[in-house]
């Protein structure tokens, strides 16, 4: 199954799951795995149920979390998207991508505060993560060019091989 995921066969993929099922269905990352699958070829009804079956095994179950949250994001319920998104980072506070997910999902709830709040956090937590110093400085771009370009610059300072962030400050520069 991840071999096959690895190489977009999507169907095929989640065919070989379902057959790993027959030897251990307690597992939730079978289970999520599938959804996965599902949810990439846009089944979005039957990646709940996996995902939903995953979280039955196992509520902690992140990635289960994080599908549930995706599949109320593409039904347009930010509100329910950011609750599943939360709860995930909660259980997994340092899984970066995820708490990644949560800030763009505030950003496009419109709950900026929110969503700074967390890059705060982010920097705080992972200091040498660029894209979340990225986000910051853009996001609070509306608040004056000037704020951004402080936080690019203390970016620049903690990273200075980033070359990203030096293309950052070239952009809000110039805006």
């Amino acid at each position: 199954g991840n071999l096959l995921t690895s190489m977009d066969m999507d169907i095929a993929a989640a065919e070989s799951y379902k057959d790993s099922l027959e030897h251990d269905n307690e597992n939730p990352l079978v289970y999520t795995a599938i959804g996965e699958c599902q949810e990439r070829m846009e089944l979005w009804n039957a990646a709940e149920l996996n995902y939903k079956k995953a979280l039955a095994i196992d509520p902690e179950y992140v990635e289960a979390l994080m599908g549930l949250g995706a599949i109320r994001e593409h039904e347009g319920d930010l509100a329910k998207a950011i609750a599943y998104y939360e709860e995930g980072v909660k259980k997994d506070d340092f899984h970066l991508d995820n708490r990644h997910i949560l800030v763009e999902t505030y950003i496009k709830a419109d709950k900026l505060a929110e969503a700074k709040r967390h890059l705060e956090e982010m920097i705080k937590v992972f200091p040498d993560d660029a894209e979340s110093w990225i986000a910051l400085a853009d996001l609070s771009a509306a608040e004056g060019f000037s704020i951004a370009l402080e936080i690019i610059d203390e970016a620049i300072e903690k990273l200075p091989s980033e070359y990203d962030l030096k293309w950052q400050k070239i952009k809000h520069l110039l805006k």
